[in-house]
């Protein structure tokens, strides 16, 4: 009967410090709990047995490290000295402070200490016997859901007595405890919870003359803010890449421009050679009407390439359309073809260029300009935003000149496509 007054005592206590405590800004939520209890006193661990532990508790948090926790139960401690053996039930009210450490991921883990006491009868005596302890031990929080939380906990009790086993003369008893406990929060203490641990930190108000101080912008407002930056941040990237890729195809376009300039200087060089070599004219040859032949076609294809490299694309087209149109089977021909393309391109007539790189493709059969006409087709059509036809033409190079010098720059330049697609 007694055993049963003093336990509805302890938790209508907890209940009553629980209803009181609702409306308080300091009130986190209210839970029960069970696990284990070892004594470790003067006997030897392995002669004791466990007993249960039962409880309800009630958590305050004073601040985002620190919290505390009321806690009244149930609990059975089974010493053993010896041969002889005592079974002590208690009815413990307790009060523990945890201190938060740094989140583990999910985990919050805590170390915690605080005060006891408790009314216990010893092997079914009267509920007149009656001790403190000290408590020490840790412990971590689990989020299970938004209101539920699960509480693990050790800890060492050390009494004030020696009167839990048969007395030896040794230390004050004590008893290890191992619980676990599950945790309500209401919706006041969680939120508050959650705004003190989240909350970023504000913007530091500076007082100016003849103005009062800024206030700090609301929690909204600063997650606002965030993801502005974010988009921004997103925003700047994407035209980071862009010009990363600009970049990339000026560079083909530059290393294709020296590789023709190189050409057309060994070209000079042997036109040089073979007019050196050539013997000195008579009067007669001199003096002679020119004739129209193939070195002399060889001299207007090279002005009309110096007109090109002068930026003149009109008049360099002119003369190259004049050169093709006299002479449709000269073996220049596909050249004369593919530099009015390179003319159309540089006028960002992009379609005719195409148009002239395909008559490139398509009349000659032998050509040396084919790897030259398929990676300025494939990139004219870049310029038109035909990314699958550019994607089929720098394919057709790397298939049917795999050691072209325009190799290297299809490869990169489908590696562009085929992550914008992707993206």
């Amino acid at each position: 009967m007694v055993k049963r007054n003093i336990l509805i005592t302890g938790l209508l206590l907890v209940a009553f410090l629980t209803s009181n405590a609702v409306g308080q800004k300091n009130f986190q939520g209210i839970g029960v709990a069970f696990g284990p209890t070892l004594f470790v006193g003067d006997s030897k661990l392995m002669d004791s047995s466990l007993g249960p532990k039962l409880g309800v508790y009630t958590v305050f948090r004073y601040s985002p490290k620190l919290s505390f926790r009321l806690q009244a139960g149930y609990s059975k401690i089974i010493a053993v000295s010896g041969t002889n053996k005592k079974v002590s039930t208690m009815l413990p009210v307790e009060l523990v402070g945890m201190y938060s450490f740094s989140k583990m991921g999910s985990f919050l883990p805590f170390l915690h200490a605080g005060l006891g006491g408790a009314f216990y009868s010893v092997d079914g005596s009267p509920w007149n016997n009656h001790d403190g302890f000290f408590i020490a031990g840790g412990g971590f929080d689990y989020p299970l859901s938004d209101r539920l939380n699960l509480l693990v906990s050790a800890d060492l009790r050390y009494t004030t007595s020696d009167n839990f086993n048969v007395p030896v003369g040794g230390l004050n008893d004590g008893y290890a405890t191992v619980q676990v406990g599950l945790t309500y929060k209401f919706e006041k203490g969680k939120a508050r919870f959650e705004r003190e641990e989240q909350k970023p930190a504000g913007p530091i108000v500076v007082e100016r003359p003849g103005a009062a101080a800024e206030k700090e912008p609301a929690k909204d407002d600063v997650y606002l803010q965030i993801v502005q930056l974010k988009s921004k941040i997103e925003a700047l990237q994407d035209q980071l890449d862009q010009k990363d890729a600009q970049i990339e195809e000026l560079k083909a376009l530059l290393k294709i421009k020296d590789g023709k300039i190189e050409l057309l200087q060994a070209q000079v060089t042997q036109l040089k050679k073979e007019r050196a070599a050539q013997p000195p004219r008579t009067y007669a040859e001199a003096t002679r009407p020119k004739m129209r032949t193939a070195s002399g076609v060889k001299a207007r294809y090279d002005a009309a390439l110096q007109l090109f490299n002068s930026r003149q694309y009109k008049d360099a087209m002119q003369e190259l359309m004049q050169l093709y149109n006299e002479y449709p089977n000269h073996f220049l021909a596909s050249n004369f073809i593919y530099w009015i393309g390179e003319c159309h391109f540089a006028l960002k007539n992009y379609a005719a260029a195409i148009e002239a790189f395909e008559n490139v493709l398509n009349q000659f059969k032998r050509s040396y300009k084919h790897d030259d006409a398929l990676i300025m087709a494939g990139i004219a059509y870049l310029k038109l935003g035909n990314a699958d036809k550019a994607a089929q033409k720098f394919q057709e190079l790397l298939q049917k000149f795999p050691g072209s010098e325009y190799a290297g720059k299809a490869r990169k330049l489908l590696k562009s496509i085929r992550r914008d697609v992707i993206s």
